[in-house]
């Protein structure tokens, strides 16, 4: 009887090691796969573009509130600031911005690394169409847009230096010597 108890304990602590390792592993994939909406929220609200500011702002309606929307880790040419002349290829980027959203459903997605909101009000966040397109990203890689980092690092900062150093190679867009 007492080598049946012992082989059951034996047992039992096999099955519970076997139980920690495999909830360690099964935890450590979650925490992986997860880490982008940790950093980057769940939220999947829809809103409708309402208007383009310029290349790097917008403004979206979730059919209650307007929200202006300043998108995060790009920088375009300026066409609005009251201080400054319109800038090479604002324009352009504008009307680029204009082409991929207009009409368009997004979903906009906070950073935690990130302020929720700029010192102007906007919203600081990045934007996806419903097909999972990252707007501020192609507008790097179309060369619409600079990659900007505003005083720390984002979550796609190094995919957005990646997208800008293509579209530099490229000759795109702002790379592509119209405004020297």
């Amino acid at each position: 009887m007492k080598g049946i108890s012992t082989n059951r304990s034996l047992t039992n602590v096999i099955v519970a090691i076997f139980l920690l390792i495999f909830g360690a592993l099964i935890s450590d994939s979650r925490i992986n796969s997860g880490l982008k909406n940790d950093v980057l929220g769940t939220d999947t609200t829809l809103y409708t573009v309402t208007s383009i500011v310029d290349g790097d702002t917008l403004k979206v309606t979730d059919s209650v509130d307007i929200y202006t929307v300043r998108l995060i880790g790009i920088d375009t040419p300026e066409t609005k600031d009251p201080r400054k002349d319109v800038e090479c290829f604002g324009v352009e980027a504008t009307l680029h911005l204009t082409k991929l959203v207009e009409n368009q459903k997004l979903i906009l997605k906070s950073d935690s690394t990130q302020d929720d909101i700029d010192r102007y009000g906007r919203l600081l966040r990045y934007a996806f169409l419903v097909n999972g397109t990252n707007v501020n990203k192609t507008m790097i890689e179309d060369g619409f847009a600079y990659e900007y980092t505003y005083s720390k690092p984002y979550y796609y900062q190094n995919e957005f230096i990646d997208a800008q150093n293509s579209a530099r190679i490229e000759r795109l867009g702002l790379w592509g010597g119209n405004c020297d």
